[in-house]
């Protein structure tokens, strides 16, 4: 994508993520989504960049191998997309944890929506049973410097996650 495509679909997901967006023009919101759509980007839950991988092929119980670093411990004014991808074997099922830390030692579970359904915000583990693309919606207004996902209860599933942040 170009810089002027990359700055389109970044406004198109700010727009579209949250009731109160960043920009609410309405004209606006449909000249983005008609330029996108006429380059074939698609900005749904599969079609954002890769940002920072947090793991790639992971079929264990374990944290990302990856821990995302946001370079300062705040309350957070801007979104971050968390995306799973699965592959399955026989009987899968694999439950997930998003957690955020302000020192890289201690981890809690951070609040997320799904992209599907915005206004259902939890902190809750998820899990996935099928070959799927998740993608999660951290919303501002949470503390944290660092983020990383577990895998856990994980039979036949591998898993890959990314992270990226909006804004």
């Amino acid at each position: 994508m170009t810089a002027f495509t990359d700055n389109l679909y970044e406004k198109w997901l700010e727009m579209s993520l949250f009731g109160t967006p960043l920009v609410n023009n309405a004209g606006k919101f449909a000249e983005i989504v008609q330029y996108l759509g006429l380059n074939s980007i698609t900005p749904t839950n599969t079609g954002f960049p890769t940002a920072f991988v947090l793991g790639t092929g992971q079929a264990t119980n374990a944290d990302t191998t990856n821990t995302w670093d946001s370079g300062v411990v705040e309350v957070k004014s801007l979104p971050v997309l968390v995306r799973v991808v699965t592959t399955i074997g026989a009987t899968p099922t694999c439950t997930y944890t998003i957690n955020g830390s302000a020192d890289n030692s201690s981890f809690a579970p951070l609040s997320y929506a799904d992209i599907a359904s915005l206004g259902t915000v939890t902190a809750a583990p998820f899990v996935i049973t099928t070959a799927t693309t998740a993608v999660k919606v951290i919303p501002p207004g949470q503390r944290y410097r660092y983020i990383k996902v577990t895998y856990s209860l994980n039979t036949n599933v591998t898993n890959s996650a990314d992270l990226l942040k909006l804004g």
